[in-house]
C-alpha cells in the first residue's frame, strides 16, 4: 500500500512538473507591437487649453509591425510626453493606463470624433460637413485634438483664445489660421452631434491563449477574432490530434500545410483542438495568420513600463500582416491496470523418499577425514577449487564403504566355518 502511494506521488510530482515547464512555452500575447515613426507626423497649431495651456498639436506616426504604410494617431494621454524610443502595443479600451483618465468614460465619444473628422474625412468633405469654406489642414488637426482632449482628459479649448499664433511652417514662413474656424470644428465636435461609436475590432485576437482537457476532449474554444475577411491556422499537432470547428469537423489544409477558415468575414471563429480518446498526456500549439486592418480607434499604449510615453489612438485604418498563437494541453487516457494475482504456495509436506541405506557402523569407518579448506581471497582459479574440494569429499567415503564390505565378507565365511563343524 506504501509504495502504492509513494508511486502515485512521484507521478504527480511528475505531472506537475510538466505542466510547469508547459507554462513557460504558452504563446505570448497576440497583441500588435508599433514604435513611434516621424515620416508619419503632421503638424498642426498650437492650442490654448484652459487646464494645460498652450499645447502643441499634431498627427502622431506609429510604425506598426507587419504594415507598409505609417498610421496617423492622435494623443489620448494629455500629461505624459511622447517619447521616440518607447515601444508600444495595441490594446483593448480598457487597458488605457490611467485609471483616472476621462477616457474610460468618454471613448466612444473620442472613437465618433475619429470617425467624423480628419484624416478620416478629407478636408474638402470636412469643409462641407461644418460648413467652414476656408478650413485648413493643420486647422481640421489643431481642432481635432482639442476635441478629443475635452473627452479624453477633460481639459476645454479656451474659445476666447484659442490659438498661441505666430506658427510657422518648415521654411519659418507664417501658417495662414483662423481661430475662428478651429472653435468652429471643435464645438460641432463635442456637440449633442457627437452620438458616440463603439470599440472597434482588434486587427487579430485569440483568446484565451492556454485551455486545459483530457483525451477524448475537443478542447475550446479558441475564438479568434480579426478584421481580415481570411485567416490561416497553422497548427503543430501529434499524430491523431486535430484542428476542429465546434462540430469536430477538422479544417482542411491548403496547398502551404495551413487550415484556411473561410468564414472570418464572420469577424470571430472558434476553434477547437480535438485529442483521441486513447492519447498519451501531451500539447500542442497552433498560429493564425492574416491579413487584417487596424482601424481607426484602436489604443495604442507604451509597451515597457519603464519608458513610458503617450498613449495613442489611431486615426485613419492600416493594413497589417499579422500572426497569433495559442496552445492546448491534455492529461493522458486512463489506462486500467489489472489486478495483481498470487501464486499460492502450498504447505503440504512433500512425499519422503522411500530408500533405505545401512548407515555403516561408527567403528567401522575411520575416526578422523581432513577436508583442505578451500583457500580464501582471491590467487586461485575457482574451477580448480571447486574440483579440489569434491575429490577431498568422495575419498574417505570410498575407503569405508570397502571397509564395511570386507567386514561384512569376513563375518559372513566365520558364521559358515562355525556351522560346518
Amino acid at each position: 500500500m506504501a509504495s502504492r502511494m509513494n508511486s502515485a506521488r512521484i507521478g504527480a510530482a511528475i505531472l506537475g512538473a510538466s505542466v510547469a515547464l508547459m507554462a513557460t512555452a504558452v504563446p505570448a500575447s497576440a497583441d500588435t507591437k508599433a514604435k513611434l515613426d516621424q515620416s508619419g507626423d503632421e503638424a498642426g497649431l498650437h492650442v490654448n487649453l484652459k487646464k494645460e495651456g498652450v499645447t502643441y498639436t499634431g498627427l502622431i506616426g506609429l510604425g506598426i509591425e507587419g504594415a507598409d504604410t505609417v498610421a496617423h494617431t492622435y494623443c489620448v494621454e494629455l500629461p505624459e510626453p511622447v517619447k521616440g524610443d518607447a515601444g508600444m502595443v495595441e490594446v483593448p479600451w480598457d487597458a488605457h493606463p490611467r485609471p483616472e483618465s476621462g477616457f474610460h468614460q468618454n471613448r466612444d465619444k473620442v472613437n465618433w470624433i475619429l470617425a467624423h473628422s480628419y484624416p478620416s474625412i478629407e478636408v474638402d468633405a470636412l469643409r462641407a460637413a461644418v460648413k467652414i469654406d476656408d478650413l485648413t489642414v493643420r486647422e481640421a488637426i489643431a481642432g481635432t485634438q482639442a476635441a478629443i482632449w475635452h473627452f479624453s482628459d477633460n481639459d476645454e479649448l479656451d474659445l476666447a483664445n484659442p490659438l498661441r499664433g505666430g506658427e510657422t511652417d518648415e521654411d519659418d514662413k507664417p501658417v495662414d489660421q483662423d481661430p475662428a474656424d478651429v472653435v468652429a470644428l471643435y464645438q460641432y465636435l463635442t456637440s449633442d452631434a457627437n452620438t458616440g461609436l463603439g470599440e472597434t475590432k482588434p486587427s487579430l485576437d485569440v483568446a484565451p491563449l492556454l485551455q486545459k482537457g483530457k483525451a477524448g476532449d475537443k478542447i475550446g474554444p479558441f475564438t479568434i477574432t480579426t478584421t481580415a475577411g481570411e485567416i490561416a491556422v497553422e497548427g503543430e499537432m501529434p499524430v491523431g490530434v486535430l484542428l476542429t470547428d465546434a462540430e469536430g469537423k477538422p479544417f482542411t489544409p491548403a496547398e502551404d500545410g495551413r487550415f484556411t477558415v473561410a468564414d472570418a468575414s464572420a469577424k470571430t471563429v472558434d476553434v477547437y483542438v480535438t485529442v483521441p480518446a486513447d492519447a498519451a498526456a501531451g500539447s500542442a500549439k497552433f498560429s493564425v495568420h492574416a491579413d487584417s486592418r487596424v482601424d481607426a480607434g484602436r489604443l495604442f499604449i507604451r509597451g515597457d513600463e519603464n519608458k513610458k510615453t503617450q498613449s495613442l489612438i489611431v486615426a485613419s485604418p492600416v493594413d497589417v500582416e499579422l500572426d497569433a498563437a495559442a496552445a492546448a494541453e491534455w492529461e493522458g487516457a486512463q489506462v486500467e491496470v489489472p489486478p495483481t494475482t498470487t501464486t499460492p504456495v502450498s504447505t503440504t509436506p512433500a512425499p519422503e523418499t522411500s530408500t533405505t541405506t545401512s548407515a555403516p557402523s561408527s567403528s567401522d569407518v575411520p575416526s578422523s577425514t581432513t577436508t583442505p579448506a578451500p583457500v580464501a581471497g582471491g590467487g586461485s582459479n575457482d574451477d580448480d577449487e571447486l574440483a579440489s574440494t569434491g575429490a577431498s569429499i568422495f575419498l574417505p567415503l570410498t575407503i569405508g564403504v570397502l571397509l564395511l564390505a570386507a567386514g561384512a565378507a569376513a563375518l559372513v565365511l566365520v558364521r559358515r566355518r562355525k556351522a560346518s563343524a
